[in-house]
């Protein structure tokens, strides 16, 4: 069994106390390190299973619940309240990586970045590789690019409806264009089929985090999200 930790730390936005977990071999007998950076509309104990593995392997694992995510949240999941989303999310991911490598400094240090969190990931390494030592891996999984017009025309939409709506406005048409038709076929807020669910094939697991799992973002996070895609490719050219 893994020991579980739950700790807590303050976000770069000021304001929110930011939600962090450790799980650790029972035997106490570390090998490695691996930082879950956790996706959109997820929470890192989603991760629970994986973690609990990868403590049979000698890993210690810790993570957090991004701003406007999970027990992270100060008001309603999906709003992130600064007008740098981006820019908290990195910082946060920062100080917890620091107080990993203070906790656990002698051994091999990774950090995996799932979907969104393969976005910030991404950003991370770029901005902050002179803060950053002994990383041995990042493992960037579930990430992607647009074509330059695409992210121009969805950055212009995007701009438009905040100018009308405001940076808070969630929608449900921004959400149907950034999922796009590749996630036609799944069942994405729990209100459909569950065996097509895109959290999981395990409809136990579906039923535990729906909940948590299928709110709107905030519109200036899709914002965000499409300047990153190219921003992280070509920061370091």
């Amino acid at each position: 069994m893994a020991v579980k930790e739950v700790y807590s730390f303050s976000s770069a936005d000021g304001v929110t106390t930011i939600h962090a977990v450790k799980w650790t071999p029972d035997d106490g007998q570390v090998k490695a390190v691996l930082q879950i950076t956790h996706g959109m509309v997820e929470y890192i104990e989603r991760y629970e299973d994986f973690a609990t593995f990868l403590t049979t392997k000698g890993f210690a694992v810790i993570g957090h619940d991004h701003i406007g995510h999970g027990d992270s949240s100060e008001a309603e999941w999906g709003l992130m309240h600064t007008d740098d989303p981006s820019g908290v999310m990195v910082e946060d991911i920062l100080s917890n990586y620091k107080l990993g490598k203070q906790e656990f400094p002698e051994v091999p240090y990774f950090i995996l970045g799932h979907s969104m969190g393969s976005y910030m990931l991404r950003k991370f390494l770029c901005e902050k590789a002179s803060d950053i030592s002994g990383i041995k891996g990042a493992i960037i999984m579930g990430t992607g690019t647009e074509a330059d017009g695409t992210i121009s025309m969805g950055k212009m939409v995007l701009n438009t409806i905040m100018a009308f709506k405001g940076r808070d406005h969630r929608s449900q048409f921004v959400a149907g264009l950034m999922y796009g038709s590749s996630y036609k076929g799944y069942d994405t807020d729990g209100s459909k089929d569950r065996t097509k669910s895109w959290l999981n094939r395990d409809v136990n697991k579906v039923i535990l985090s729906v909940h948590i799992c299928s709110h709107l973002m905030d519109t200036k996070h899709y914002l965000i999200q499409q300047a990153m895609t190219t921003r992280c490719l070509t920061s370091r050219r």
